[in-house]
């Protein structure tokens, strides 16, 4: 009471004065306690009494304004997640960290344009924030998919959708609708051809003005009506005054079906194409489809687990396996076949599943009501069966062809659905390597529903003589496995492809588990602690528990936690399990902390280097150790069409004259991932070189912060060959124990590498000498400048 009556008397400077303190302990108190909504509120309760606390508090109120609004987000309180938007951004209106997590996450929870917003207002403010033009750059890929490029820099498939259309409008067809118009080449071809009246739809907002200004420049006379809906949401005569003779589209995926095309094609037939109107009424009129069982050890690698024990682990009774091909939606993955590491190999000829013809209203109307059927591959080569493979012709017209096969030059991937065990009909299918010989025969099944092709491998029929020792021998296997699915308690784990592929790597697993085993046995001691906190179903923490370490943490998603729990019990180990969000929470000190820096596809984990070394203050005991120990970057300066032809469009030869680059080019990549060096096509001009060495353990002798979060590095490198530079390609030496060392560019590895790209081409010549400056801020690596010396 006396307190209060203090509090009462005292001047309105000092109350506040007093409000201020007040708030600052207990928005410390509720930092401490994870309550990230009190803290939120006190610390904005102190700016409005002192803005002069600012400054000071800002990297502190934004750490809690991240952690608070992910919390509401996994809430789904997405009225609070905005309030509380629109709190931070009246307190700190140009603080570029909050602006820049405020666009990510809304960016996440499906607010594309807004989340742009906020992303473009933080680089304003911080032009070389890198995090936050790394966003943008994701927000871009996002809004426009990389295959525009591949597909406007693919001359044959631009040249013969142009002659398709001017043989049509030739033979006196007069009005066209471009469906799923893009940047409005096949429009532009159609007013060339001349066609009375042209109408393109686009629903991609994004696409749809790149078109706008693509017509724009291309098409003064705005002869095209170019609208942003999707076709099925068009009506005659609101949208277009009349029916039109043809319909052009290119919206196919790899997997021909994938883009809605049937529901898009019987909407146009009924709707929008002229009754009793040309006989060739679709562009292209026909496709057929073909598909070819393969080996592939790239593919087999990141669809099933290939090892039934992981050093020490025992997965017997444990089947790991890809999500592809278990969901109706999703029954396929994309490849580029002609560039998979160590290549495929053909173990039945190529077979042709389906004849479509888009000009046929009832046999489009007939497929979309869905279609059953099996197919029958017969092995002609003896092998692994990793895969079944899809491609496609397109029949543009009866003269005019594109196609998708794997062993020709084109924009387009291949549909892979994933052959796995436990679809297969064959005695003893516990084999993960589904060896199969030549006269065999693969049953497929397939099934054409909701605009998706699901294909199975559902047998594997064997033309041995000898039926009866195939019988017994069939029968042993069979036994042998339904006991040993009984004794293990046999559970089937879904996984993603990268997560599977690093199970795979073995070399990797065994570097970490030779590194977990030195320092156990270096330690000597009987209280020994570890926190695996790598992505992913990492079975570190179970082979430091086999090992003898006391205590083991596994820090990883939600969706993991069983898994790690029921491998821990089939092998009779302690392992405390607790979910990623909570490490930093966590009060537990460990003397190892684990991690996986790099992601598959080759560029270093988001705010990975700020998470160690936030775990180093929170969760390191002292002489503790994280691995990997040190971290090596290097890079190569390299010409590679292929790099171009995925990242912007050429020139204007690629789209026959229209000046379509320079309004597309707007959406390029500074950074392009999961770049194989081992496959990519390219000339090398510069030696490889070392562009960061650093470790991520603390100096003991030393009390100085975290130096690794933010470097920068100039270089002077030798150019081995004249060429025009495309892109810096960079790849990670994890050193994860003295010698104990993991390349991310070795052949075997499941990781691929990354590159920075040149934006301008720049030539080099032999004998001269490069200058480059890069950054590595945020985890994220840049090339700020490149200068050339050619008379070094």
């Amino acid at each position: 009471m006396a307190a209060n009556a203090a509090f009462l008397n005292t001047s309105g400077d000092d109350k506040a004065k007093f409000i201020v303190e007040t708030s600052l302990k207990s928005a410390n108190t509720c930092l401490l306690n994870r309550n990230y909504g009190r803290a939120f509120a006190h610390y904005l309760l102190v700016f409005k009494l002192d803005s002069s606390f600012k400054n000071k508090l800002k990297k502190d109120f934004t750490y809690v304004m991240r952690e608070w609004t992910e919390e509401l987000e996994t809430q789904n309180r997405i009225e609070d997640l905005f309030k509380c938007y629109e709190q931070a951004c009246d307190v700190f209106p140009e603080c570029e960290t909050a602006l820049n997590n405020i666009g990510a996450q809304l960016f996440r929870l499906g607010y594309i344009d807004e989340g742009a917003m906020y992303i473009r207002k933080a680089i304003r403010l911080a032009p070389d924030y890198v995090a936050a033009r790394q966003n943008l750059e994701n927000i871009c890929s996002y809004l426009v998919d990389r295959w525009h490029f591949r597909m406007l820099n693919d001359i044959t498939r631009n040249t013969a959708y142009k002659q398709a259309i001017l043989k049509s409008v030739s033979n006196g067809v007069q009005t066209i609708l471009d469906i799923g118009a893009g940047t409005g080449l096949l429009s532009l071809y159609a007013v060339e051809s001349g066609a009375r009246s042209v109408y393109a739809c686009e629903k991609s907002k994004t696409m749809h003005e790149v078109a706008k200004d693509v017509l724009a420049k291309n098409d003064p006379e705005k002869t095209i009506k170019l609208m942003c809906k999707n076709s099925t949401d068009l009506h005659i005569p609101e949208d277009m005054p009349e029916r039109v003779d043809v319909v052009v589209t290119e919206t196919f995926d790899a997997g021909l079906f994938g883009e809605n095309i049937l529901t898009t094609l019987i909407h146009a037939h009924k709707s929008l194409i002229k009754e009793n109107g040309v006989k060739d009424c679709i562009i292209p009129g026909r496709a057929t489809v073909y598909i070819c069982a393969i080996e592939a050890e790239s593919l087999r690698n990141k669809n099933r687990l290939v090892y039934p024990v992981l050093q020490n682990v025992d997965l017997d009774g444990v089947t790991i396996v890809c999500k592809t091909t278990l969901t109706d939606s999703n029954p396929y993955t994309t490849e580029d076949l002609s560039n998979i590491r160590g290549g495929y190999i053909e173990l039945s000829s190529p077979l042709q599943l389906l004849s479509i013809n888009f000009n046929d209203f009832s046999e489009i109307e007939r497929l979309n009501n869905g279609l059953d059927f099996t197919a029958c591959l017969p092995v002609v080569k003896t092998g692994r069966l990793d895969a079944i493979v899809l491609w496609f012709d397109l029949h543009l017209d009866d003269d005019m062809t594109i196609t998708t096969r794997p062993d020709t030059t084109n924009c387009w991937e291949q549909a892979v659905y994933p052959v796995l065990p436990q679809h297969i009909n064959i005695k003893g299918s516990n084999s993960q390597h589904l060896d199969v010989q030549q006269g065999e025969e693969i049953n497929i099944g397939c099934q054409l529903k909701d605009n998706h092709l699901k294909i199975i491998c559902s047998e594997i029929k064997s033309t041995l003589k000898d039926s009866k020792i195939l019988a017994d021998n069939c029968q042993k296997l069979d036994t042998k496995f339904k006991r040993t699915a009984s004794e293990n308690n046999c559970t089937t784990l879904q996984l993603e492809h990268h997560e599977i592929a690093n199970l795979n790597d073995i070399t990797s697993n065994r570097v970490f588990f030779h590194a977990i085993e030195r320092l156990r046995l270096a330690k000597n001691r009987k209280n020994l602690s570890l926190l695996d906190c790598s992505q992913g179903l990492s079975p570190l923490g179970l082979q430091a528990a086999l090992l003898g370490y006391t205590e083991v943490c596994v820090a990883c998603d939600e969706d993991k936690m069983e898994d790690i729990k029921h491998l821990s019990e089939i092998n009779r180990v302690k392992v405390s399990v607790i979910d990623r969000k909570c490490i930093v929470a966590n009060d537990d000190r460990y003397n190892v902390i684990i991690s996986d820096l790099v992601e598959s596809c080759g560029v270093l984990k988001q705010q990975i280097l700020e998470e160690m070394a936030l775990l180093r203050v929170t969760s390191l005991s002292d002489h503790g150790v994280i691995l990997p120990n040190k971290l090596k970057i290097y890079g190569i300066c390299v010409e590679s069409c292929d790099l171009l032809r995925v990242s912007r469009v050429i020139g204007t030869e690629q789209t026959s004259g229209y000046h379509i680059a320079e309004f597309i080019n707007d959406f390029q990549s500074s950074t392009h991932v999961d770049v194989d060096l081992h496959t990519l096509q390219h000339k090398k001009l510069t030696e490889s070189f070392l562009m960061f060495d650093f470790s991520l353990n603390p100096d003991s002798s030393t009390n100085e912060p975290t130096s690794f979060l933010e470097q920068s590095a100039i270089l002077d490198v030798n150019i081995l060959e004249s060429g025009s530079i495309t892109a810096l390609v960079y790849w990670f030496e994890l050193v994860v124990l003295d010698d104990l060392k993991i390349c991310t560019l070795d052949y075997t590895s499941h990781w691929k590498q990354a590159c920075m790209m040149i934006k301008e081409e720049v030539e080099l010549i032999e004998g001269g000498m490069i200058k480059l400056e890069v950054n590595l801020e945020n985890s994220c690596l840049e090339l700020k400048s490149l200068q050339i010396n050619q008379n070094s």
